[in-house]
């Protein structure tokens, strides 16, 4: 299960994968700019 979160700062999204118990077992910030499509250097 993925869930996409948008984060609030510099449009970074941020990667979360939940379990079969809903709980976090891995999570990850992604230096992509959903808006301008264009990722981080």
């Amino acid at each position: 299960m993925l869930n996409l979160v948008e984060s609030a700062w510099k449009g970074k999204t941020v990667l979360i994968v939940l379990n079969s118990q809903g709980q976090v077992v891995e999570h990850c910030a992604l230096n992509y700019d959903y808006v301008s499509g264009q990722p981080y250097y």
